[in-house]
């Protein structure tokens, strides 16, 4: 039976079963006068309280000036803060805990982004890369000590997997692929998921070829055992040649689900698919499109961008029920949440 072992402690028994996907105790205790009693008890859950996080985003702040900043709110929508202050283009990325990992240009120029983090207050800035990465999403593995990120640093593009002083661990190529980006690691840091497409030319995206659809793809963190996880609907014709065929990867532990935006029967949606590659299934039920987004780590709220022409606005949506609330009411575009804890007191 998976999970079952057994610790013998003093005068007490105990022993964890897997009963439905959930670890349940049962304890024999022994008392004086050969008394015994069974106890079953259910360790506490894992869920954290919504109010232990905060929500990180992107505001396209100034259009003249294409200044992006980064804000944080409450997962109510209370206390909207600019905590990058920056005119020029800042977006973050990734969270681990309370430090958010975001590019910017504010050392280079318009469009040459480095790497930095920052805590969840906009506090203790730090550049991490010495060399240019690309505009793309990343992901965090060993306790957020260690990122995989994209970049061309040596002429051409690969992925790498840095440490937090910007030094190189590991550079991977996926094979088979002309184009790749956003990538996330699983789970272990064992898996990396990313957007791929086997060839890139704008010749073939603007004629539809499926060859240049952006899929995800699975494979090692040493670039072995590449897979194919998303198949884009063939008879689909309604993309433009630059919509997301499949966005940058989410990673859901409830469900053990990839989820990702993408741009189908005239709609962008948020979809999400197994590791097995399994037909993939619509996410997110509303009027409006859904596109970038992140998940609590428990699986149960997502926070995503919810558009209509002109307008982004950050909802929160209850994955059990569905309900989604609106956060955001700026005219300004404000997209890619991303789940990030409070700075402990």
């Amino acid at each position: 039976m998976p999970g079952l072992w057994w610790l013998e402690r003093s005068k007490s028994t105990w022993r964890s079963i897997d009963l439905a996907g959930k670890t349940v105790y049962l304890v024999l205790m022994r008392f004086p006068l050969l008394s015994y009693f069974l106890f079953v008890v259910l360790p506490l859950s894992a869920q954290q309280p919504l109010s232990d996080y905060k929500i990180a985003y992107n505001v396209y702040y100034d259009t003249a000036q294409r200044n992006y900043e980064i804000f944080v709110m409450d997962p109510d929508g209370r206390n909207q803060k600019n905590i990058s202050n920056w005119k020029g283009a800042d977006w973050v990325y990734c969270a681990w805990k309370d430090k958010l990992f975001f590019v910017s240009d504010r050392d280079t120029t318009y469009g040459k982004y480095h790497l930095y983090e920052m805590d969840v207050d906009g506090n203790d800035v730090r550049k991490i890369t010495d060399f240019l990465v690309d505009d793309s999403f990343l992901g965090s593995r060993a306790d957020g000590q260690e990122l995989v990120i994209t970049s061309r640093r040596d002429g051409k593009k690969a992925f790498y997997i840095i440490d937090l002083n910007g030094k190189i661990l590991q550079k991977i190529t996926p094979p088979g692929l002309e184009s790749f980006n956003d990538p996330m690691f699983l789970p272990g840091g064992n898996q990396i998921v990313f957007r791929g497409a086997k060839q890139s030319s704008f010749k073939t995206r603007k004629k539809n070829d499926p060859i240049s659809n952006d899929e995800l793809y699975l494979m090692n963190v040493d670039g072995t055992g590449l897979k194919q996880l998303t198949y884009y609907p063939p008879q689909d014709t309604t993309p433009e040649w630059h919509s997301y065929h499949a966005g940058p990867p989410r990673w859901n532990e409830k469900e053990k689900t990839v989820t990702y935006m993408s741009f189908q029967s005239g709609k962008y949606e948020v979809y999400g698919v197994g590791l097995t590659g399994a037909r993939s299934f619509n996410v997110v039920h509303h009027e409006l499109e859904s596109g970038w987004h992140d998940w609590t780590p428990d699986g149960q709220w997502m926070v995503v961008e919810l558009s209509r022409p002109k307008e982004f606005d950050i909802y929160l949506v209850n994955r059990g029920t569905g309900a989604a609330t609106r956060l955001t009411h700026d005219w300004r575009y404000e997209q890619a949440p991303v789940f990030v804890k409070r700075k402990r007191k």
